[in-house]
């Protein structure tokens, strides 16, 4: 069931990191002065995805996905999601502006329903984690039970 939530919030949050991303590439690419810079700085993005870029991008993508399934992975990959979908909508609303009416704060519901998800994942986590008892005390409660 933790696996199948993980998965929903990393389906989730995808739209909102791609707009994100798209939003931050465009605007790197049109602060270029002229139209031959921006054709030459899109160039360039569109080099940087297709070799490097989007190896990087497969392999996180793989890393989230794999998160799901692994229980100690878990807590790691609900981690690393929220703070994607942070680091997502912080840029969406300094690019976009605050969402003041509705239909632009709806584009940030899936990403913080992600957040929520992602949240309850880790304090499931933290909550379940063993408490790990110290040796001397495990020693001296053996200790006491021989006597």
């Amino acid at each position: 069931m933790k696996a199948f939530l993980h998965v929903c919030a990393l389906l989730l949050a995808l739209p909102q990191i791609f707009l994100a991303a798209a939003f931050l590439l465009l605007n790197h690419a049109a602060n270029a002065g002229s139209f031959g810079g921006f054709v030459d700085r899109a160039l360039d993005i569109f080099l940087a995805l297709f070799s490097w870029g989007g190896l990087l991008l497969l392999a996180t993508l793989t890393l989230l996905f794999t998160a799901a399934f692994i229980a100690s992975w878990r807590p790691f990959g609900a981690a690393a999601l929220a703070l994607l979908v942070l680091g997502s909508a912080s840029s969406l609303i300094v690019q976009l502006g605050a969402p003041q009416t509705p239909a632009t704060f709806t584009l940030l519901l899936p990403g913080f329903a992600s957040l929520a998800l992602s949240a309850y994942l880790m304090a499931d986590a933290w909550r379940r984690a063993p408490v790990p008892i110290p040796r001397s005390a495990a020693i001296d409660s053996d200790m006491a039970g021989r006597a």
